[in-house]
């Protein structure tokens, strides 16, 4: 016989699984956020949506820091010797083109990556 709940239960149990905290993500949302994005990447759906949250600034270090290091690995690699050639790599790692000003944490990790492939290329 299925059990018959009241309105207080009703409300009661609506209660016990409503979100906590209206606003920024919890933990356990960002969890889960980059689980699915990490999921879309593998079976290679959308990968521009879907970026390895867990690769987070080192700690201290704002966008224009990160940059400059990003900007200085380059260079030293010699993938951009000059404003165009860092322009162009820019653009090939990010996919769009996008004023130095403009770049956030999430686009420092895509430059990072496709800085690691240059260095996996030319170790080959």
């Amino acid at each position: 016989m299925a059990h018959q709940m009241n309105d207080e239960q009703r409300l009661q149990a609506l209660e016990q699984y409503s979100p906590a905290e209206q606003g920024s993500l919890s933990s356990l949302d960002k969890i889960e956020t980059g689980a699915k994005a990490r999921a879309a990447r593998d079976f290679g759906i959308g990968t521009e949506y879907a970026l390895d949250m867990e690769e987070e600034a080192p700690a201290g270090q704002d966008a224009s820091e990160q940059l400059a290091t990003v900007k200085a690995e380059v260079k030293e690699l010699g993938l951009a010797r000059n404003p165009q050639q860092w322009t162009a790599f820019k653009k090939k790692a990010i996919g769009r083109d996008l004023p130095d000003n403009k770049i956030s944490s999430v686009h420092i990790v895509k430059l990072r990556s496709a800085i690691e492939q240059a260095k996996s290329s030319q170790a080959a």
